[in-house]
């Protein structure tokens, strides 16, 4: 399989589809995703649970990776199921390539912009922030 392609089981879907039967398998090294729910605007959130919150408060490596990507992603966005969190993109993102960051890290942008709710500009940050780090 090509790097710049989802794998072919994985579907293009809604970010806010799916349960906890998808779920990747929780790596040990990073921290659980908070019971919160998703779909609301973060702003709506309880002051703890947001991700740039959290990170000011305790610092980047209490995130998990959804809330990681999300403030690189920085907005949520609308999708035919409604509003999706910018935490729901990064949990899609994810989800759809090996449920690691470094299977999302070595995606091209043609990969990213099919997961439902990210276009060039969020993708180009991802990209960005991937190649930030390997620098």
């Amino acid at each position: 399989m090509p790097l710049d392609e989802p794998p072919e089981d994985a579907p293009a879907r809604s970010p806010a589809a799916g349960d906890a039967s998808d779920e990747a398998p929780s790596d040990d090294d990073h921290p659980e995703e908070p019971a919160i729910a998703y779909h609301a605007p973060i702003h709506a959130w309880d002051a703890e649970d947001r991700p740039r919150e959290k990170l000011v408060q305790h610092g980047a490596q209490v995130l998990s990776d959804a809330e990681l990507l999300a403030l690189i992603i920085g907005s949520g966005t609308h999708t035919s199921d409604g509003p999706v969190s910018a935490v729901e993109l990064g949990r899609a993102l994810t989800r759809t390539f090996g449920g690691s960051l470094r299977g999302l890290a070595r995606r091209e942008e043609s990969a990213l912009t099919r997961v439902a709710g990210v276009g060039p500009a969020k993708a180009a940050k991802l990209l960005a922030a991937f190649e930030i780090g390997r620098r």
